[in-house]
């Protein structure tokens, strides 16, 4: 026992090991997030649409559709070329064939719904797949984008342009400026075949997945506590599958609004009540991977006169002789909770009705158990030796009631309760601290559980 305390006295890297703890959890879901929220970003630059257009066959369809106007009927009725003034008005560019094959060539495969190899990263592939005619796009100070526009009368409006070639119909492709290529966004009414090609508007997705991986290289790559042999420790793989679901609960959450709005940036602006209450449902991982990266770095030994505990968070001693008496204790979900759950219960319909009832159930009938510490102080701390499943938590814990008992500790006979929410031995202070965040979030839940219902 001495030779594993002189071991722990190596407080300067057993600190450094146990911070390690946190800040692989921290630098992991940072990394997430920002390499996501640069997945996701979405330029609000502006581009010009590229497309071909018939005209004849435009033309025609003035006039059939369901509802035809005066106006329409007289474009319908106008020789083509002046169909083609009408339309583009003072917009319409005519150029000459032999001084721009290349596009010229580009455009006749777009009309005959092929996409041109020099174009690929600028054709939406959506547009492929629904049998529409293929559109390209460019950045406005693109050549020879930027030099039609420069001559166009309105650089707002879309520019026509009329390709000729001698003895051939002429070809006409039709320029769009897109100020903002999102703006006409609307939450939940979004199309992929509405937006420009991911490479257009994606400008950052590289250096997302660079980020991301950051993330995942420093939570496995920074070194991990070492547990003393003797010690009482948490099991590291159980840390780590609570570090996997949080992580999951993260994402779900803090990815959403991004989902919703087709952009991180425009999460925060055109969806920014939305993306509150979403983020705030994913700050409760960041609660849970606290409280893992405590239980990830924590042990604890007994010595002859005192129970020595070590974190992150530094050293704990807690002498024999403060310690008033000892009693065994069972955790049960906080009253709120079930109050919480029964309401769901009564006001869900459907499947939902049936969640709830086996919530019900779970929270009623699961306890964990554990061992609490009366100190002379009035301050309390649990050990908890099992979870709610009765399986072991806290490895070699079992053996602490005889510690306790060989130290001349008195036992109460009578168990205790406890109805927080944390697996931490804390004191009254800790525990009767702001339950602000579950709070919110079962509310949170409560509600998709009500939404659920209506549309169940």
């Amino acid at each position: 026992m001495r030779a594993i305390l002189n071991r722990m006295n190596d407080s300067g890297a057993k600190e450094l090991k146990g911070a390690f703890e946190l800040w692989r959890r921290l630098l992991l879901l940072f990394g997430l997030a920002i390499g996501f929220w640069l997945f996701a970003y979405a330029s609000p630059a502006p581009l010009v649409r590229v497309e071909p257009v018939d005209m004849e066959r435009q033309q025609r369809r003035e006039i059939e559709r369901p509802f035809v106007t005066e106006e329409q009927r007289r474009l319908a009725a106008l020789p083509l070329e002046a169909y083609v003034q009408a339309v583009a008005g003072e917009n319409l560019l005519t150029l000459q064939t032999t001084a721009w094959p290349d596009f010229t060539q580009n455009m006749r495969l777009l009309a005959g719904q092929m996409v041109p190899k020099e174009w690929k990263h600028r054709v939406q592939k959506e547009t492929m797949k629904s049998g529409y005619t293929p559109r390209a796009y460019f950045r406005p100070e693109e050549a020879p984008v930027a030099g039609w526009f420069n001559q166009a009368a309105s650089h707002t409006a879309p520019l026509y342009l009329a390709l000729e070639n001698q003895g051939q119909e002429p070809l006409y492709a039709k320029l769009t400026p897109l100020p903002a290529p999102l703006s006409s966004f609307s939450l939940g009414g979004g199309s992929a075949f509405d937006l420009p090609p991911a490479g257009m508007i994606r400008t950052a997705r590289a250096y997302g997945y660079g980020v991301m991986l950051a993330g995942l290289l420093f939570y496995w790559g920074l070194p991990r506590t070492r547990r003393h042999q003797g010690a009482m420790a948490y099991p590291g793989f159980k840390t780590r599958l609570a570090d996997v679901a949080m992580v999951m609960l993260f994402l779900v959450f803090y990815t959403m609004p991004f989902l919703i709005s087709c952009g991180s940036l425009q999460a925060v602006t055109i969806a920014l009540p939305l993306t509150v209450i979403f983020w705030g449902m994913a700050g409760l991982s960041l609660w849970i991977m606290y409280i893992n990266a405590w239980t990830a770095s924590f042990e604890m030994v007994v010595a002859h006169d005192s129970l020595v505990m070590e974190s992150y968070r530094g050293r704990v001693v807690v002498s024999f002789s403060d310690i008033e008496s000892f009693q065994p204790v069972v955790k049960e979900s906080p009253r709120w909770m079930r109050r919480m759950t029964w309401l769901g219960f009564l006001i869900s319909k459907g499947s939902m009705k049936f969640i709830m009832a086996s919530q019900l159930v779970t929270g009623a009938g699961t306890v964990a158990q554990g061992v609490r510490l009366n100190l002379r102080s009035g301050a309390v701390m649990d050990f908890w030796i099992t979870d709610q499943w009765y399986q072991e938590m806290l490895v070699g814990g079992s053996g602490l009631v005889n510690y306790l008992k060989a130290a001349g500790i008195p036992k109460e006979p009578q168990p205790a309760r406890d109805r927080t929410l944390s697996y931490l031995p804390a004191s009254k202070a800790w525990r009767k601290g702001p339950m602000v965040v579950p709070l919110l979030v079962m509310l949170a839940v409560l509600g998709v559980v009500i939404s659920g219902s209506f549309l169940l």
